[in-house]
């Protein structure tokens, strides 16, 4: 499955609630940190390269304005997309949802199959589907939760092969 599937399978587990607020909050905070990560990355990674690869005599004397502005560009470019797949907030976030997969795997069995029975459309981004995620946690915790939303207590898990097929 694409990681979009596996994202939209832990949210469609958190809403049928199988997956409780408490198992949620580590794979939401991990979220949250490889998205702060990849965006502060240019910030400290430009000072970074401008004290240290950039102000080489090779770059200041070798290369015309034109080269040095290319060569900074792409070594930006070059880095910031192995941070992005590497970096270990993305992976600890990415073995957080694997996490939440298998606590799916676990309660609901092969019925999990269901919740991704046909493709998510092309604008559908896991940052989307993690801001969904974050709507859901903050329906079940906030002021209006009993009024409006249903609590976590206030319902038992929807997840039985039945309902995952009339879904």
């Amino acid at each position: 499955r694409t990681d979009e599937e596996r994202s939209w399978i832990v949210k469609e587990l958190y809403r049928l609630r199988a997956i409780s607020s408490e198992e949620i909050e580590p794979f939401m905070r991990a979220t949250r940190m490889s998205t702060w990560a990849t965006l502060a990355y240019p910030l400290i990674a430009y000072p970074l390269f401008d004290y240290t690869i950039w102000s080489t005599n090779f770059v200041k004397n070798k290369l015309n304005k034109a080269q040095n502005g290319g060569f900074k560009f792409f070594t930006m470019a070059v880095t910031w997309t192995a941070w992005v797949n590497f970096n270990p907030f993305y992976l600890h976030m990415y073995n957080e949802k694997e996490r939440m997969l298998e606590i799916g795997r676990e309660r609901g069995g092969s019925s999990i199959n269901y919740l991704v029975q046909e493709m998510l459309p092309r604008t559908m981004t896991c940052n989307k589907i993690h801001r969904m995620i974050y709507s859901e946690y903050n329906k079940r915790h906030s002021l209006l939760t009993g009024t409006l939303y249903n609590g976590e207590t206030s319902a038992e898990p929807i997840l039985s092969e039945q309902n995952m097929k009339d879904w």
